[in-house]
């Protein structure tokens, strides 16, 4: 399960809302704490598209880590499909817990050697794997790469920017690791080329030149506040009230009794697992439209900075 905050649709809604909040602003480089391919080759002998796309059967090829450069493709120019896709590990945690986001991009630099094609743009995507163990086969499944966060051509001799989308700044975990997925635009989109070669690759971490190797930069802002838990409950209370959908209102109450009923028997992990359910229950109404942009917002700042005091409190 993601741990994220929220992308804040304006930082100047924030201050115009809670003025008496000092905004921090961050930038964070991140190098890879793992990188590797996983791959579809000949030996596995698939001349279907759809079927190769969706194999899941025994792989004839491990996947490749510690090398100098990290490869997508999809093609079957050998006469069998080649397929391979990319994931890089980011450790994501050591951002505050109550970081929020405010852009993700991805710098890749194209390697100049092998598998780069002048027509393939690379899809960044989500990667549903375990990101504290080492690259499986398994993780080559394209049900793991399930949503786009950027898209883009390599660029020659130089760093090439990919910026991500709403979906990637809410994918950013910051509770553990975060591992994004690259394959090509053909294989996302399922557009086969055939036997035209298509593909890219680009310097891995294991690189000896450090500029070279890919990074993400994170822009983020802490809310720093001197509020105590009660007045920020508190302050949540009257927000909820304020909301027209009774059902709603009742629904978000339940979660804050049992928030307070908790912390006051020293029980912090359960009542940060009822403020988690909070707010994905605030984050759902709001994508569903039963609560308004600036009821969101307002709601989902309190709630994020009675997680940070009630994580605190686990911690003593």
């Amino acid at each position: 399960m993601q741990s994220t905050l929220f992308l804040i649709p304006s930082i100047f809604l924030i201050l115009l809302l809670f003025p008496s909040l000092i905004i921090a602003a961050e930038v964070t480089k991140l190098y890879p704490v793992e990188d590797g391919v996983t791959l579809l080759y000949d030996g596995e002998q698939q001349d279907d598209w759809a079927s190769a796309r969706n194999y899941q059967g025994a792989f004839s090829r491990a996947p490749e880590m510690n090398t100098e450069n990290l490869a997508v493709r999809s093609d079957s120019q050998s006469g069998f499909y080649r397929i391979y896709r990319t994931s890089l590990v980011f450790d994501t945690s050591i951002l505050p817990d109550n970081a929020l986001i405010e852009s993700v991009a991805m710098y890749l630099y194209k390697y100049p050697f092998a598998n780069n094609h002048a027509e393939t743009d690379l899809v960044l995507t989500s990667h549903a794997r375990n990101v504290n163990q080492p690259l499986r086969q398994e993780d080559w499944y394209l049900q793991n790469f399930t949503t786009e966060f950027s898209r883009g051509l390599l660029q020659d001799g130089q760093l090439t920017k990919y910026i991500f989308n709403n979906d990637g700044l809410n994918y950013v975990n910051l509770a553990d690791r975060t591992a994004i997925g690259v394959m090509t635009e053909f294989d996302f989109d399922d557009i086969t080329q055939g036997s035209s070669p298509t593909g890219g690759s680009f310097y891995a971490m294991e690189s000896t030149d450090e500029n070279l190797r890919p990074y993400l930069e994170i822009t983020y802002t802490v809310l720093q506040t001197e509020k105590t838990l009660s007045e920020y409950v508190m302050e949540l209370e009257t927000y909820i009230a304020s909301l027209v959908d009774k059902s709603v209102r009742n629904s978000y109450m339940a979660h804050v009794k049992k928030v307070i009923g908790l912390h006051e028997v020293g029980s912090y992990t359960e009542a940060l697992e009822q403020i988690a359910a909070l707010d994905k229950k605030i984050e759902r109404d709001g994508a569903r439209g039963e609560i308004s942009e600036e009821q969101l917002v307002r709601l989902r700042l309190v709630v994020a900075e009675i997680r940070v005091i009630l994580e605190e409190n686990s911690l003593e």
